[in-house]
Formats: C-alpha cells, structure tokens, sequence
C-alpha cells in the first residue's frame, strides 16, 4: 500500500481526507496519531465509525462513549453504538441504543423509520440467536482473504478444488484510481479484479489473477459459467449502477477473435443494474433486477431460452420478493430449492441467506440462521456439486476485512443437488418447454442454442506504469517481468500496436539525478525508471491508463514536464551520431536535451540533440552544430516521441503544416543531390 508521510498538524485533516474517501483504515491511523484527538468529540465519532466499517465494534463504542463524555452534540454516536453493538450480536444493548436515538428524531425524519425497523430486527434477532444449526461454517483464511473485498465466489465447474471470486485487493489492476479512473494515492479505492484459487491436499495454492486480457482497470464482477464450464459471465462497471456483461470461452490462444466481449442477454439489463446472473441450465437463468414492476427494491426474476431467444422475464413472486432487497440466486438441480439473499426485517442482520422450497405451487421461505448467517452481511451462496458444502461471502467481524469468503459445511447432505431436472415446476409452461427440450437430442440443442448476441469488439482498456528498478542487474525484477509479460500478451493479441520506452536514467550519467539544476535524492530515486508508453496511432484498439509517478510540484523538474508537452504532437530532432556502443564524447556537454535512442531490431545507437516545435528553430539549431564542427546532422521528424518515416509524415502533414514542410526539404535535398551527381558525371 502507499506510504504517504504527513506532519503531525495535518494528521487530523488527513484523516477527515480518508474518511471522506471511504478508507477507513487508513483514517484510523492518521486519527491515532493526532495526538489531541482523546478532546476532539468530533473526530472520536468519525474514528469510532472507521473503527465499526474495519470490524472493531469495541473501540468503535469506546470512542462513542469518549464523545458522549466530551458532550458531543452529535446524536449519531447513539446509532453508532447500536450498530456495534448489533455487529457484537449484542441485539439488547444495540435496542437500547436505537431507542436512545430513536427519541432524539421526528418523525418526519430521515433515519425514523429505518430506526424504528432496527429496533425491531433486534428483537427477532435476539430470539433467534439459537435457533437450530446447520452447518459449521470457517473462514478460508489467510491465503486467500485479505484486508480487501473477496466476494461472488463460484466453485469451477469443471476442476474439483478450484474456486473462482472478485477480490479489489492491492494487486488489482489499475492501482488506487478515483471515480474518474485516475491514479489518486490519496483518495482512490481498488477495483475488483478476477482470481482463483485451488484446494490442494488441504491447503489453498497461491491465489493467482485470471488472465490480464480479462481484467481490467474497472470493476470485474464474476457472475456464472455455463454449465458445461466452457463459457464464464462477468460484469464490468461503466458507471453509477451500471454494467455490462462481458464472456470468455477460456480459450488459451491469445486471439483478438476470441477476446472477451460485451455481449447481450435477452432481458438481463446490468446497464440498468441488473445483476446476479445464475445459470440453471443453457434454458433457464435467474438474477436480481430493481426494474419496474416489482414488489420493491431488488427482486428475483427469471427467463427461459426457447425457440432461438430468451423470454420475457417473470418475477419469482411475493412469497420470496419482499419490499426490501432479494439478490445472489442459487437454484437447486432439484429444481425446487432456492437459495438467495434478503436484507428483509426478519434477518440476523442485513443480509442473511435464506432457502426456499418450491412446494404444491407455492414457496415456503426459511431463514438459514448462525452460523451460516451473522449481524452482518451474508450473500453469495453456491451449493457444491455433491451437496454437502456451499462457499458465501460476509463481512461478519471474524473477516479479515471487509467481506471474505467462507465455506459452510452442511451436518446433512442436500440431496436436492444430486437430483436433476430439465425446467423446474414453477417455470410458467414448464411441462410443454420439458416437452419440446426433450425432444430435441443433444446435438440439436448445441446447433440451436445460441443465446448470445455478440457486439462490435470495444476497446480494450490497459494500465500500464512505469518499470523501476536500482540497477542494471535489477531491470528485470519480478514485479516489473510480471508487467512485461502482461504487456506481451496484449501485443500477441495486437500485433500491430507499437510500445515507446523511456528511460530517465544512464548509469554514464548522461542523465544526473538533480531537479531544476540541484542535486536530488528523490530525483535519484524516481529517476530510475523505464516508462512504456503505446503510440497512440490508432492501429490497435487499446485504451492505456498510464500510472505515471506521483511527485509534488515543488519537486517536479520542470524541463521534464516541458518535454512531456511537446511530445504530445509534431517535434523535429537532430541526429548528430550513430554508433554501435555508446558515444563518449566532450559534445554530449555542450549540446542541449541529448536523447539516446534505440529501435528494436537495429543493433545501432541513435543519438539526437533538441526537441523542436518548429522546422526553423530545428534549422537554427543546426547552423550552431556546425560551429562545433559537426556537420553530418540530419533533421528527423519525430510524432508523440517516436520517428516518423515518411510515410507516415506524409499521412500526418495534412494535420501538422509542419510536417509539409519537412517533406518539401526532403524533396528539395534529394533533387539538388540529384542534380549535383548530374553535373558530376
């Protein structure tokens, strides 16, 4: 994580910065080491809450208690405290503080009648803290959680021991981004990327990402596999609430062809929000939709697949939607067993997994109760394919942060999971769909259903950043192989995309370590780098994110940025040397922004002088070369910091006027060239 040092008179404003952003980790320990915080009643009720959102209730009611003390008139430390007491499982006390600030509100108030439903979900949550167990339920660990999110677990379908799930942890793509995907240290969150993890002889392998062209800069939300594993669903986050469905088919030849796609699915909308998506069979698909129509927030829906499209949606009905939330649909093989998520009133505690049974034409929905629900959030369960254990996420207090992944352990076999159906009894029509599916063999299915409309490939977003390193014997370290070779897998999918690679820094020490003309050891620091830039030439259909280094403006050095600028359109330079070592030479003194180039497959080195705007200043600049007697320079166009031939001059002279003028000169040498072996001969 970045490491960002700030005095002891900021550290208060700092951590009103974190907490603002959501990270609230991070807020706790700039508020810890504000030294007058123990007399600061306000800022005790915003560590309290950080405290309570990083899984501390007890510290979260101390610091409620200290304001109190301090004569707080923020009367939220009242909801504050029910609230860790309720993640406690302590619903008494957590009543007694919901009544405590219950009497503080009107009610016409925002939070009355929320508060009056706490109260409330405490009474039917303290009279069913014991009911029955089902299952012993552990945390996966620390192998696989982290401090971050871990959430949408799905078990591979195909590869016993294998799980798959979201995670926004810090190795994720694309860094600490804000809500415009830009880098931000500071204020900026992870985004979720995709990963798996194997069970092998009891311990859990190394978590490893899925493939770099399937993750991306934005969240990446693992949905469903089809269900002979050959297809998986993800979502990926375009904005506010919405998302597209993107599939891959798991193929291992890096081919644009086969690259992951935005595609279209009947009636689920995730643009509109929908979400959850969970494959029955190739004929069948359930997922949660806050659209119109429904019986409130989020509700189930399901669709069937017949006669070459999917169907209008039909809502699961009000005996399993309520007015609040039903998300993360799983349906037995049975085809009668539910299972799915509600944060409903009667619950644990936000979201609690319930099941519900399919039975003479109506649901019968139960609670599944501790441990496999908690005070907190617990959704996303998955059934294992012989019945005797299901994977979820929650954020409970015994995470390692946010949510994590659990495994639940059933004391009794769900033999529904061993029991297969083609369409499930409460599919409206469904004996006349079982008919027609039964009469199609096996091969007829695979040529009919086609339930995916695919889209014009979209650009494909990367992050690339910058290769430091110490040394020359450190170029090549882990970290920066591992950002190569995602980089070679893209190029194998765009062949025709072009890198630039800078480097800030030549052990010859063409390059010194110094800021604005004064010795730097932060120059010498971030100066050693290498950055990767794509040309932006319109050749591969790649949208880079560029995670350049972070430095304050005191410390930037000015000519850098300067460079930067200019090499965003047309500059002209001026070789001076070509050699097949490095040049060593008084010149490299005297001459101004001297650049050693080198192109891939030219066992040459270029060496260039300058960084003209113009032709003229080029040409000026070219008389003065020839004051130090350097007279075989050329004048080389260059376009976003790389060569140009002349081709692509002549391409880009209809944009860059300058460019026009280069070619006339190119013309004009050539022609009196000609004209001079002429007269020779």
């Amino acid at each position: 994580m970045p490491c960002v040092v700030f005095s002891q008179k900021s550290q208060l404003k700092q951590g009103d910065i974190y907490f603002e952003a959501g990270k609230y980790a991070e807020a706790i320990q700039s508020y810890n080491n504000y030294k007058k915080i123990n007399k600061k009643p306000d800022a005790l009720i915003k560590r309290g809450f950080a405290y309570l959102k990083t899984n501390n209730p007890d510290a979260c009611i101390a610091d409620m208690a200290s304001a109190h003390t301090l004569k707080s008139l923020d009367v939220k430390r009242f909801k504050y405290s029910a609230q860790a007491y309720f993640a406690k499982g302590d619903y008494q006390e957590a009543a007694r503080f919901y009544k405590t600030y219950l009497n503080t509100l009107k009610s016409n108030d925002v939070d009355w009648e929320s508060t009056v439903n706490e109260i409330k979900r405490c009474g039917y949550a303290k009279n069913k803290k014991y009911s029955a167990q089902l299952a012993f339920v552990e945390n996966l660990g620390g192998n696989v959680n982290t401090v971050f999110d871990e959430i949408a677990p799905k078990q591979s379908p195909t590869k016993v021991g294998r799980y798959y799930f979201s995670s926004a942890r810090s190795e994720s793509t694309g860094g600490l981004r804000d809500k415009n995907g830009l880098a931000d240290v500071i204020k900026g969150t992870y985004c979720s990327d995709m990963y798996y993890v194997d069970l092998q002889e009891g311990n859990w392998s190394t978590v490893l990402p899925m493939d770099a062209l399937l993750n991306s800069p934005k969240e990446d939300i693992l949905q469903d596999f089809s269900v002979d594993g050959s297809i998986i669903y993800y979502l990926k986050r375009t904005g506010q609430g919405a998302s597209s469905l993107y599939t891959d088919t798991f193929k291992l030849e890096k081919n644009i062809e086969i690259l992951p796609v935005s595609v279209s699915l009947g009636h689920f909308n995730p643009e509109n929000g929908d979400r959850d998506l969970h494959f029955f069979n190739d004929s069948l698909m359930i997922f949660s939709s806050a659209r119109a129509g429904g019986y409130g927030k989020y509700d189930l829906y399901y669709s069937v697949y017949q006669n070459g499209f999917w169907h209008d949606v039909n809502n699961l009905g009000p005996e399993v939607n309520t007015p609040e939330d039903e998300v993360s649909p799983y349906l037995l093989k049975n085809g009668t067993t539910l299972f799915f998520s509600s944060d409903r009133l009667k619950t644990l505690g936000g979201f609690d997994i319930f099941s519900a049974e399919y039975t003479s034409g109506t649901w019968q929905v139960s609670n599944l109760f501790a441990p496999i629900n908690s005070p907190m959030d617990d959704r996303e369960m998955e059934i294992s394919a012989d019945g005797n254990s299901a994977v979820f996420s929650s954020n409970r207090l015994a995470s390692k942060g946010g949510f994590d992944i659990y495994i639940a352990y059933f004391k009794e076999q769900l033999f529904g999971q061993m029991n297969f159906v083609e369409m499930p009894g409460f599919v409206l029509g469904h004996n006349e769909l079982f008919a027609i599916n039964d009469s199609l063999s096996t091969k007829e299915v695979v040529q009919e259903n086609k339930p995916v409309e695919i889209t014009p490939l979209p650009e494909k977003e990367f992050v690339t950043g910058p290769l430091y390193f110490q040394g020359d014997e450190d170029v090549l370290n882990n970290q920066n192989l591992n950002s190569i070779r995602r980089i070679a897998d893209l190029m194998l999918v765009y062949p025709e995309a072009r890198l630039l690679l800078q480097s800030h820094y030549i052990a010859e020490v063409l390059a010194a370590p110094v800021i604005n003309g004064i010795n730097s050891t932060l120059a010498e620091k971030i100066n050693k780098r290498i950055d990767i830039d794509f040309i932006k030439d319109g050749r591969a259909p790649i949208k880079v994110l560029y995670d350049k280094p972070t430095v304050a403006e005191q410390f930037r050095d000015t000519k850098w940025d300067i460079f930067n600028d200019q090499n965003q359109g047309v500059t002209f330079r001026i070789k001076f040397a070509q050699v097949v070592q490095m040049l060593k030479s008084d010149v490299l003194g005297v001459l101004p922004d001297i650049i050693m180039e080198k192109t891939a497959g030219d066992s040459n080195y270029s060496y260039t002088s300058g960084n003209y705007l113009t032709l003229a200043d080029a040409e000026d600049a070219v008389e003065k070369m020839k004051a130090l007697n350097l007279l075989d320079v050329e004048i080389l166009p260059y376009y976003q910091g790389k060569k140009s031939t002349e081709e692509e001059a002549a391409h880009l002279s209809v944009s860059y006027p300058q460019y026009q003028l280069w070619l006339e000169n190119i013309k004009n040498k050539a022609r009196n060239n000609l004209l001079r072996t002429l007269l020779s001969s």
